[in-house]
């Protein structure tokens, strides 16, 4: 629009106007030509065509702004040649920063845009006209150097983004696995914190123990103050371990062997006594196993106590209470046989001993109908088995009238007999 307006007093108006209505056809299809482009999916913004069609609108830009050559005339004044010449190089120099990026797309419009008035101005029949020609054609030759620089730098700049965009991606998962793995390390940490004080703030007393005669404890957990003694005092050897075992139980303790699991592994597992720190007696459990470096080399023992007192005292209780009641029941004069869930014989006192004929120790374990064999008097068949009658329906059952019981001797005996379940608190069987 500057051009045609500065021109318009020199240049007859009809070629201006052509040129004018020229430059802005194309100017109108290539600004159509962009916005179809934005409006096109990523799919077919890869169709090959639309490098034709950019490539095309660029090459007819560079033949429109290269015809205002074939107006251009040597007998204007000065200072319209100036306007010409200033705003075709403007032109040709300013396009560097938009199409050298593509090397032959700059070099598609600047042809057409060079060629044209340097072959008018060569053809010109005046040295003037010819020298200018010339310093076109070698105005050419400069802008195809700075475009193919300005290209080559925008290159590297592109293949540097993408470089660093790969080596962005690829610091960014390294990040992410950084994290993930300071994640995982973070929740085995606090996971073994856990554990540590299920046992450091416990029941449970931690020790190792040296490999030197006496095992001498070299860590011990602060847990052993419930037996009264402070951890510093046997990790520095003014307490040695030993001494707060009891005394009638230190040569079941040093004696204790290793012994060695399912899985391979060695231990030691072993119940005493110790002595607390205000005196009194506790029985703990001891579980101890050995310690080996890289090499196999013993280094230590590592171990744990609990306190068993409580269940020691449960066990001696149940003991006693089972004892009466052996004695109990082998007092008695009826005839009491035992069973377990499966109907073999765990018990028969005296009573049932005579009776039966049998043995306590030698029926033991035999099931209850080669013991306990019953039969009706008068048709002599067998009578169904009353230990199972309990375990399947899960109650007593007793006999209505006189059976005939036949004894391990071969001789038989008139018998009434009580079946009842014997049930655990969860109401389970335990037997009969």
């Amino acid at each position: 629009m500057l051009v045609t307006l500065g021109l318009w007093n020199v240049v007859e108006h009809f070629w201006l106007l052509m040129w004018s209505g020229a430059q802005f056809i194309q100017t109108v299809a290539r600004l159509w030509l962009v916005y179809r482009y934005h409006r096109a999916s990523i799919a077919q913004r890869k169709n090959a065509s639309w490098a034709i069609l950019f490539l095309t609108g660029t090459l007819l830009s560079g033949i429109v702004w290269g015809c205002i050559g074939l107006i251009f005339q040597f007998s204007w004044p000065v200072v319209y040649q100036t306007l010409v010449i200033m705003s075709l190089a403007g032109v040709l120099a300013g396009a560097i920063s938009s199409y050298a990026a593509m090397l032959s797309v700059y070099v598609a419009f600047m042809v057409p845009a060079i060629l044209i008035p340097a072959q008018s101005m060569l053809m010109h029949d005046s040295s003037i006209g010819n020298n200018l020609g010339l310093l076109w054609m070698l105005f050419a030759g400069v802008l195809i150097v700075i475009a193919r620089n300005y290209n080559r730098s925008v290159m590297q700049s592109l293949q540097l983004r993408e470089e660093n965009h790969d080596l962005l991606q690829e610091s960014a998962a390294i990040n992410m696995a950084l994290k993930h793995e300071a994640r995982s390390r973070q929740h085995a940490q606090d996971q073994l914190l856990r554990e540590r004080q299920l046992f450091t703030e416990g029941p449970v007393t931690m020790f190792h123990w040296a490999v030197t005669a006496g095992r001498p404890v070299e860590y011990v957990s602060e847990a052993v103050s419930q037996f009264g003694y402070d951890s510093k005092e046997l990790v520095q050897g003014r307490k040695r371990y030993i001494e707060i075992i009891h005394p009638n139980d230190i040569q079941r303790f040093t004696e204790s062997e290793m012994e060695r699991g399912e899985d391979g592994v060695q231990f030691a597992a072993i119940d005493y006594r110790i002595v607390c720190g205000n005196g009194d007696v506790r029985w703990v459990y001891d579980y101890t196993v050995p310690v080996h470096d890289a090499e196999g080399k013993l280094t230590h023992y590592a171990g744990y106590i609990l306190d068993i007192t409580d269940r020691k005292h449960d066990e001696y209780e149940l003991n006693k209470a089972r004892e009466r009641a052996q004695v109990t029941l082998h007092s008695i004069a009826d005839a009491v046989i035992t069973t377990d869930v499966n109907g073999q014989i765990e018990y028969l006192n005296p009573s049932a001993a005579m009776l039966t004929g049998w043995d306590s120790e030698i029926a033991r374990g035999l099931p209850i109908q080669r013991i306990f064999c019953l039969f009706n008097d008068d048709s002599r068949e067998s009578v169904e088995d009353p230990v199972r009658q309990c375990l399947t329906y899960g109650e007593a059952v007793k006999s209505v009238r006189d059976i005939s019981l036949k004894r391990h001797d071969g001789g038989t005996c008139s018998i009434q007999y009580s079946a009842s379940p014997i049930m655990a608190d969860s109401g389970s069987a335990l037997g009969v």
